[in-house]
């Protein structure tokens, strides 16, 4: 991880790719099909959201 960036957003962005990877990858392989139901679509959906709420929130309080 860069030491520019703090590790808060840099652990939700991880947590937000691996999120994403596992219903992803529900699509392409059965080892991963608990991943591919409704409720994973919802949590990949939000946590991306929140993540970029999250970064918003970063810039916002760079630029100012």
């Amino acid at each position: 991880l860069n030491t520019n960036y703090p590790k808060l957003y840099a652990g939700i962005g991880l947590i937000v790719v691996i999120i994403c990877f596992l219903h992803i990858g529900a699509f392409f392989s059965p080892v991963f099909a608990v991943f591919g139901s409704a409720l994973w679509q919802k949590v990949s959906v939000y946590a991306l959201v929140l993540w970029s709420a999250f970064q918003g929130y970063y810039l916002l309080k760079i630029f100012k």
